[in-house]
């Protein structure tokens, strides 16, 4: 699954107390996107894929990490997939290379459709356009995808988990039904395809609400809050703790409650693991195996949230391989 989108800074509504601020570093590699000569005319298809690729594995290193244990044509669509749904996401958040970011993403939209009618432009959606042609992927999932990004960029707020739970789905959860197509299905029943597809959903959201909590400190600093007003009230935290970073025993109980949450959509959708082709279940289950790991890294110290982005050093995701191949040997996936 791919690292999913996450805030928006450049939202109108927060433009105005809340500076623009400069693309990070490795987003920078999404710059000229949406250029439609950004990629020759009679450039080979491969040099598509590798813009892709670069996208993926300078910003998503933790997708990237599990995608390489796909076949080497579902690994390039996945690459497609992510970059497609990547460029996205900045067009919300990253200001300096998308200034405009509401007629961006009317472009980028225009942009998906023309692929999936046959006149792909760019180099991202030129290899969208080539995983089409081997792939059953859908385009409602990814215009629901772009609604995601406008909710970020009207600068969205959630009463309940209910309103999250839209938002996830549509920024993450249809991340999973894009990709459920590439990774294909154990069988070919409606069962397994329906089951699989929810699943893919349930693990999305899972990640995306690990990155809600893992990003809390850097959102509320941009005047972003994604966890629910209710619940926040419900356990005594204000807004305006969590913007000043406070660390009090009604931080810990809201946090258990958030994590313990997480972690049943992880269960739900890593059960769907089984249900893959048996070539995408290593890449899936460790892909979420790794953003599970950075769950449970911020339940054991949740207040590291306001002081470092929790992630996995590089040994701490080769230690996880074995066990996620082990898993996806025995079954035993939840």
């Amino acid at each position: 699954m791919l690292a999913p989108v996450d805030d928006a800074a450049c939202s109108p509504a927060m433009a105005s107390p809340h500076p623009t601020r400069p693309a990070h570093a490795r987003h920078a590699v999404t710059a000229g996107a949406l250029d439609d000569g950004s990629l020759a005319a009679d450039a080979p298809l491969s040099a598509a894929y590798a813009y892709c690729q670069r996208i993926t594995r300078e910003i998503a290193r933790t997708f990237y990490y599990g995608s390489l244990f796909l076949p080497a044509e579902k690994r390039r669509a996945a690459w497609a997939l992510y970059a497609f749904c990547r460029i996205a996401d900045d067009i919300a958040d990253e200001c300096d290379l998308y200034p405009d970011p509401l007629a961006n993403l009317r472009h980028w939209r225009h942009a998906l459709l023309d692929a999936y009618a046959g006149r792909p432009r760019g180099p991202v959606m030129r290899a969208w356009a080539d995983t089409l042609t081997r792939y059953p992927i859908p385009p409602q999932p990814a215009l629901e995808l772009l609604r995601g990004v406008e909710m970020d960029i009207a600068g969205a707020s959630f009463a309940t988990f209910d309103d999250l739970r839209l938002y996830c789905y549509r920024v993450a959860g249809t991340v999973g039904l894009l990709m459920a197509p590439v990774l294909g299905y154990r069988d070919e029943s409606a069962e397994t395809t329906q089951a699989a597809l929810a699943a893919a959903v349930d693990l999305g959201i899972a990640m995306q609400l690990t990155n809600i909590l893992r990003d809390l400190a850097e959102d509320a600093a941009r005047g972003r809050v994604y966890l629910p007003t209710d619940e926040l009230s419900a356990f005594g935290y204000a807004r305006a703790d969590l913007e000043r970073g406070a660390i009090t025993p009604a931080f810990f109980q809201l946090m258990r409650y958030q994590i313990a949450r997480a972690e049943q959509y992880y269960a739900r959708g890593l059960r769907g693991v089984r249900l893959l082709d048996p070539d995408a279940r290593l890449a899936i289950a460790l892909s979420g195996s790794l953003y599970r790991a950075i769950l449970r890294g911020i339940a054991r110290r949740p207040q590291d949230v306001f002081t470092r982005r929790v992630h996995l050093s590089a040994p701490a995701k080769l230690a996880l391989l074995p066990g996620a191949w082990a898993r996806t040997r025995l079954g035993a996936l939840e």
